[in-house]
């Protein structure tokens, strides 16, 4: 249970405790029969953030077909039978935002919540007296029709998951419809790009973006880019995960303070900070050594004499170990024969183990997938971002194949659904998959990227020019935005005529509000600098 903060327009009494979807949501109701719902992001039990909406609850007698086809903005419509009788409740929200979980930013959310909120239920009266619908709020009508309400357990889903479209619950001389209507983030499959000369909008279905380019102009105007990108799938309740050399990408989690802009390019949405989650190797992110390429690995490492990688190859492709101790154990248990000495046998342990020194805990077993691209709660996905920059190159390369060779795995295994359930973001892509690197594991991951046709993972890659990357990658891509200067953009779709526009203002705070790192400053200890190629260890 997480205590409340002293939120306005209390008391608030807690009305559901539990999870949907295998997130912790509270759900409070005030005097006045709002409610507040709040899926919490944790770490170690302890709310890291949530994810907050406010609604108010009206309740007629009228048949509200023809009434909700007209509204301007998203409610969720519940439609209750019971014996004779049939109630209807329309919610509308003040839509979702996430907010770190400090007291003075979580009061300062609310706020704002509550105000859109009385802004779209004002709209609802207004609406609805030129259809001659009566709508009750939640605290002036019967306590048998209150109870109608919250005693259903499918009014909590309704309030709390993202797509409720369908979920019907019949039993027991009852039924449900849940029925969300009107179109804004919580049905979102489209990316706002932002405004074309003539000032329209420019909005693009999420699909056509699976496999994208970010190329051109300055560093610092490719990620406002991506980023625009990035809060467009995380809008569409898309995950993703995102390589950061800059450690730039944090800053989505703070909605940002250009309101004025974002109003003047006609964006109807409130800023918003987005839910994100660190995972820092070796702590959080690991090499999977049941994904490694053995060849792949021991040239990335630097191990030398074609013996050697050739027993460690085998070592690895014939034994299934969690970690490189393991792998230590399998060798110290093997009897010496004519080909490997007990002499020999001792130098591949004494090597495993200085790697095991060199890369304290890097490889230390399976991933967890499931968390690395795990949705988010009410439509808003979850960024999940790697930070990179205090790793050398090397180590970079098999942290980004392991990464990227275990989703498409993971998602393999979940069978194909023809939509973008994921995007790996990789905005510097010429590091990893750039026309001049020829390394195995480089191969191996550009043979990946390009076998996502088949997959539920899109990719969104960034660099100065296409020649700077991999051509069967490029040949691959759907969509390019060409960043002319700032934020003029060219927009490139294939099977379609090329068009310009002025990408919009992020909703979340600007990831290069603040001056960039310089790169290629080697923090690793015992590891070559990111500008120098990887030294043999052996």
């Amino acid at each position: 249970m997480v205590e409340l903060f002293k939120i306005s327009e209390g008391p608030w009494s807690r009305v559901f405790q539990g999870s949907v979807q295998g997130t912790p949501i509270e759900l409070y109701s005030n005097p006045e029969k709002a409610l507040l719902m709040l899926a919490y992001e944790m770490d170690n039990n302890i709310p890291k953030g949530a994810v907050m909406e406010v609604y108010k609850v009206f309740y007629s007698k009228a048949d509200l077909n023809a009434f909700i086809e007209t509204l301007p903005r998203d409610v969720i419509v519940l439609v209750k039978h019971q014996k004779n009788e049939t109630m209807r409740f329309l919610v509308v929200g003040s839509s979702p935002s996430y907010v770190e979980w400090e007291e003075q930013g979580v009061l300062d959310a609310f706020e704002k919540a509550w105000k859109n909120m009385e802004v779209g239920a004002r709209l609802l009266r207004e609406v609805s007296k030129a259809y001659d619908v009566e709508l009750s709020v939640l605290s002036d009508v019967p306590e048998a029709v209150r109870f109608a309400f919250f005693s259903h357990p499918l009014s909590v889903a309704a309030l709390a998951t993202s797509s409720p479209t369908g979920i019907n619950m019949q039993g027991l001389g009852e039924s449900v419809q849940v029925q969300p209507q009107g179109s804004n983030i919580s049905s979102a499959t489209e990316i706002m790009l932002g405004l074309t000369q003539d000032h329209a909008l420019v909005k693009e279905p999420i699909q056509l973006f699976k496999r994208s380019l970010v190329l051109g102009s300055k560093k610092e105007d490719r990620l406002h880019a991506f980023q625009v990108l990035i809060e467009g799938a995380l809008l569409s309740n898309i995950p993703c995960v995102i390589l950061d050399w800059d450690n730039t990408f944090t800053h989505m989690g703070t909605p940002t303070k250009n309101t004025a802009t974002l109003q003047g390019q006609g964006i109807d949405i409130e800023p918003i900070g987005f839910p994100y989650k660190e995972f820092t190797a070796p702590d959080q992110l690991k090499i999977d050594l049941s994904l490694v390429n053995p060849k792949g690995l021991t040239e990335a490492l630097g191990i030398g004499g074609v013996e050697i990688q050739t027993f460690i190859e085998a070592l690895l492709k014939e034994n299934q170990a969690a970690n490189l101790q393991e792998l230590v154990g399998i060798v110290k248990r093997m009897e010496a024969t004519p080909n490997f000495s007990a002499f020999y046998l001792n130098k591949v342990v004494r090597m495993l183990s200085l790697l095991d020194v060199s890369y304290p805990g890097l490889f230390g077993g399976h991933n967890n997938l499931d968390e690395i691209s795990k949705n988010w709660f009410k439509s808003i996905g979850r960024a999940s971002i790697v930070p990179l920059k205090n790793l050398d190159e090397r180590t970079a390369l098999m942290v980004t194949h392991s990464l990227t060779k275990g989703l498409l795995e993971y998602y393999k295994r979940q069978g194909v659904s023809g939509k973008v359930r994921t995007f790996l973001v990789i905005p510097e892509a010429a590091r990893m998959v750039g026309a001049s690197k020829s390394s195995t594991l480089t191969r191996e991951i550009i043979e990946l990227l390009d076998a996502t046709d088949n997959s539920d993972v899109g990719f969104m890659l960034g660099a100065d020019h296409e020649i700077d990357l991999s051509f069967k990658l490029v040949q691959k891509v759907d969509t390019r935005l060409n960043i002319i200067s700032g934020k003029d953009c060219g927009v490139t779709i294939s099977g379609r005529k090329t068009y310009r526009l002025e990408l919009r203002e992020t909703l979340s705070q600007s990831v290069v509000e603040s001056p960039l790192p310089q790169p290629g400053v080697p923090i690793t200890p015992n590891s070559p600098t990111p500008q120098t190629p990887a030294k043999r260890l052996f």
